[in-house]
């Protein structure tokens, strides 16, 4: 046996554990995903406000409202509701298309005739993020950065209804 001080046995067991860390978070220091898998919003982006269609939900401190001049501002929807909303959207995952169900190649012309306009507002910056979506069979594509993605979690339903 190897005689160490307390000292040297501490070191050995401390390199020792920063080496099996290494190893096993590995997949998370190269920067690449097996999957094309992303969230559309970033981890800790701070919602200020979003628009859903022509509705516009907006941070009151730390509940949510629907404005005044939306059209679905007589229907008194509930603060958890919308929180609810913003919150699918902050857990939103989607998935890099190459081609749809039939083989076709997916491209922005795909959002000429979007089912629905998202503009999600983020504290930081001064342009809100345009989500354009389009529903084309039981696909759900979402435009992200000028890419087509493929809506992974949850349904559309839960991104563009409360």
């Amino acid at each position: 046996m190897v005689r160490l001080s307390k000292k040297g046995w501490n070191n050995v067991l401390i390199f020792t554990m920063l080496i099996m860390i290494t190893v096993l978070n590995m997949d998370k220091f190269s920067g690449t995903s097996e999957s094309g898998t992303q969230s559309i919003l970033q981890d800790g982006e701070i919602v200020l406000s979003m628009q859903v269609d022509q509705n516009v939900i907006e941070r009151v401190g730390r509940s949510w409202r629907i404005s005044d001049q939306s059209p679905a501002y007589a229907d008194n929807i509930s603060a958890e509701r919308l929180a609810v909303l913003v919150n699918n959207w902050e857990r939103a995952v989607v998935d890099t298309v190459v081609s749809n169900a039939n083989g076709m190649a997916v491209d922005n012309d795909i959002f000429k005739q979007a089912n629905h306009v998202v503009v999600i507002w983020v504290a930081g910056q001064t342009d809100g993020q345009v989500y354009p979506i389009a529903r084309r069979g039981d696909d759900v594509y979402i435009g992200v950065n000028n890419q087509v993605m493929l809506l992974k979690f949850p349904k559309l339903s839960q991104l563009v209804s409360w």
